[in-house]
């Protein structure tokens, strides 16, 4: 009863002591499972479509979930979020077993405004495919970019004059920038 009781207090207090008067009820409830799925998944990077379908049927049900202490949505998506991250990892192993071809011409929609939460695992594989290949991509171009315009603090100068008086610098070839990038955005993801 105590518990039942605070959350009772918790809902009366939002809504008459929050400057902007909000009823806590369903619409409420409804605008804030909105900003819930954005926050849980900005980038639409894990969720299907039939997740979201999913845990659309708790979108009226947010504030009677916060009175009653039972929070089956947010239960709900720490499963489904388990289970796709696991998938999405394995996934990842597989790809990164093998090199990327870049002469093939592909498109990565990197704004979440203009994609739609994928459909399939199939197409959310795809998606992860496509970010790891283009995380390699652009981590190869910036080992270019150190290894051609090396740009370092006075520290690091001095050390490298001593280093080289020791030894040249090996400046590494193409496929070894690009071996280099794989294996850094594999170990980052």
């Amino acid at each position: 009863k105590i518990k039942m009781s605070y959350r009772n207090n918790t809902k009366n207090a939002l809504e008459t002591y929050h400057y902007a008067k909000l009823s806590i009820n369903d619409t409420l409830s409804q605008k804030a499972f909105d900003q819930f799925l954005t926050k849980v998944d900005f980038g639409k990077q894990f969720l299907l479509q039939k997740d979201v379908k999913e845990l659309s049927k708790f979108q009226f049900d947010m504030d009677d979930q916060m009175v009653s202490g039972d929070h089956k949505l947010l239960i709900k998506t720490m499963n489904i979020l388990a289970e796709r991250i696991k998938v999405i990892d394995q996934f990842k192993d597989q790809v990164f077993k093998e090199k990327f071809h870049f002469n093939k011409r592909e498109k990565l929609e990197l704004d979440p405004d203009k994609r739609e939460f994928n459909e399939t695992v199939k197409e959310l594989k795809e998606y992860w495919r496509k970010t790891f290949k283009h995380a390699t991509l652009v981590r190869y171009v910036e080992l270019q970019e150190e290894q051609n315009n090396p740009t370092e603090d006075k520290k690091k100068d001095k050390k490298k004059k001593k280093d080289k008086k020791k030894k040249k610098e090996k400046k590494l070839t193409d496929a070894e920038l690009l071996e280099k990038a794989r294996e850094a955005i594999h170990k980052k993801y």
